[in-house]
């Protein structure tokens, strides 16, 4: 990445695509001389950063496209790799969020049977966790009931 002033303007094409893109061929104060495409008309005496994308010394001006001054600092405190998740931790991700809904929806049934059933705070708790082990896995626990639904239209869960 290098910043310099614009030293001449060679040429600038006509608008091109649909950006309206001005190809400018530039000579820089630092001698660079480059192939740039900018929006807006460059002048004399306006300053640059750019990088080469082109291979240097094939053409007599090297494309290059403009970054960011910024850029550069914030990827030296942004560490990227150290944020990015792996599938793997995408999957635990997911998995933990269908359990946290699943014993969501549990306790919000259970609540609700309860309420009319009038039982006690370990017993929703209980039968909160029958209704998730259900949702999760399929498959009912009878032995889990607790005492106070066992004669109720809950045996049939």
């Amino acid at each position: 990445m290098k910043t310099a002033k614009i030293k001449e303007v060679v040429s600038v094409s006509e608008p091109y695509g649909k950006y309206n893109i001005l190809y400018h061929k530039l000579i820089m104060d630092n001698d660079d001389k480059i192939d740039i495409g900018k929006t807006k008309q460059q002048e004399v005496g306006y300053e640059l950063t750019y990088e080469f994308t082109g291979d240097l010394g094939q053409q007599e001006f090297t494309k290059a496209k403009s970054v960011n001054p910024m850029q550069e600092q914030f990827n030296k405190y942004d560490n990227k790799n150290d944020n990015k998740m792996s599938k793997a931790d995408w999957e635990a991700k997911d998995n933990r969020k269908e359990l946290v809904i699943a014993r969501q929806v549990g306790l919000y049934n259970a609540t609700a049977y309860c309420d009319s059933s009038k039982c006690s705070i370990n017993e929703v708790i209980n039968t909160a966790e029958l209704f998730t082990s259900w949702i999760i896995s399929g498959k009912k626990q009878s032995n889990d009931i607790p005492n106070s639904l066992s004669n109720s239209a809950f045996s049939e869960f």
